[in-house]
């Protein structure tokens, strides 16, 4: 019987590489003959636009959390460069999903988590893009999943938005998900410099967390604009660009779990 990986990226902060995390991860895990669900949870939908070529669906997840459809109902395909992946799109509607989910009385936290039971097991994995803050649609996507990782970029503020991901996570964990498990940090978006203040705040995160900081970095790169106007992977798009290759190892670290 399967049991899927399902992995919540997330971040207290917007343009860390959260997104292009699961749009490359997705990339690279379809690549090993696994069968992966990408779950779009953000109103800005550019995971849906980037792995579908479309921001126009007739459902989604906000349906999800409305509860008016399963998500069996709301799957599209992704494009012929993710193998093997269905996507549930993200829309517009989604800024008004956490007033929806605090109208629910009970087990509003567990919304995502009793739709997706009937269908995970036919994944391999399953990777859940959050809103970029520790809201009701995130603490849903911590309840339904058994790994998340927090994308980090480097700067102060990206390292202060790490915090209240794992404070959300650990109430999540004693209150309804106790098999929850934290993946590590992932630098993204970093940049090669002889300033001794990064080297210092990379130090420092190190310290701080140990055998969950991934020794493997996400370079900046203008070629990400690229990849999201041509609607494809960047891993596909520069097969040996350093993204490229920190996305596969990555990969390699989630395959292992």
């Amino acid at each position: 019987m399967k049991h899927p990986i399902i992995i919540t990226v997330a971040s207290d902060k917007g343009g860390c590489g959260k997104t292009t995390t699961v749009i490359e991860l997705a990339y690279h895990l379809s690549r090993t003959n696994s069968t992966i669900l990408v779950i779009d949870t953000d109103s800005t939908a550019t995971a849906t636009k980037q792995m579908t070529q479309s921001a126009n669906h007739e459902f989604g997840s906000y349906d999800i959390f409305c509860e008016k459809k399963e998500i069996s109902d709301v799957i599209v395909p992704a494009s012929e460069f993710w193998a093997n992946t269905l996507v549930v799109p993200g829309d517009r509607n989604l800024i008004d999903a956490e007033m929806v989910i605090s109208r629910k009385r009970t087990a509003s936290e567990k919304i995502l988590k009793s739709r997706l039971a009937p269908i995970q097991k036919e994944f391999d994995y399953i990777l859940i893009d959050t809103p970029a803050n520790v809201g009701s649609v995130t603490a849903n996507a911590l309840t339904a999943s058994t790994h998340y990782l927090v994308p980090i970029c480097m700067s102060e503020y990206g390292r202060e938005a790490v915090e209240p991901i794992k404070f959300l996570a650990e109430e999540v964990k004693r209150e309804s998900n106790p098999s929850l498990e934290f993946i590590g940090v992932l630098m993204t978006l970093f940049k090669r410099t002889n300033a001794n203040i990064i080297g210092e705040l990379i130090e420092e995160i190190k310290e701080e967390y140990k055998d969950k900081f991934l020794s493997f970095k996400i370079p900046h790169s203008a070629n990400i604009v690229e990849a999201q106007r041509k609607k494809m992977p960047l891993s596909y798009l520069k097969k040996n660009n350093n993204i490229a290759s920190g996305y596969k190892r990555l990969s390699s670290h989630i395959h292992k779990l």
